[in-house]
């Protein structure tokens, strides 16, 4: 019997695989973590606050705790509540701003559409919900053109067996 110490991990894959299908055909790579490329094109990065630095960074927190009295006895269930942070960095070489960020708010709400289109992310065990609940929009505009940041987190709550 395997142990559940904490479905993040999980969560990370099942959303990398769930944006990469929602923008299949789209303009954006997908990335699980960091995009180690000088590349100016739109990406998406799961468990990254900052898509122009590749340091140390929040991914993802959570917490665990026993879901019901019994705790210590064997076969207990744990609750884990959590957050794992996106980035999605857009550049309009055309310096316009409202198609930077009117491009980022379209492919969010794509990725948004495939998560409310399948809530256990292609079968996450103990996955009771995982919803999009926060944005932070960042603009700026340089000799490459507007950029926009989008910086978004994916809520969640789950059973864990042990």
């Amino acid at each position: 019997m395997t142990v559940a110490v904490s479905i993040t991990p999980t969560l990370i894959d099942a959303l990398y695989a769930t944006f990469s299908d929602a923008l299949d055909g789209e303009l954006v790579t997908v990335y699980d973590g960091y995009a180690l490329t000088e590349d100016p094109g739109t990406r998406l990065e799961i468990g990254v606050d900052d898509p122009y630095t590749s340091s140390l960074a929040p991914s993802a927190q959570s917490a665990i705790e026993w879901a019901s009295y019994g705790a210590g006895q064997v076969g207990g269930i744990r609750e884990q509540r959590g957050d794992i942070t996106c980035s999605m960095a857009v550049l309009d070489g055309d310096s316009d701003a409202k198609s930077a960020r009117d491009n980022a708010y379209y492919w969010l709400g794509l990725c948004a559409a495939a998560i409310k289109a399948d809530l256990t992310l292609g079968g996450v065990e103990g996955l009771q919900w995982i919803r999009l609940s926060q944005d932070n929009l960042y603009q700026g505009l340089d000799e490459d053109g507007a950029s926009c940041v989008l910086v978004f987190t994916i809520n969640f709550y789950a059973y864990l067996s042990s």
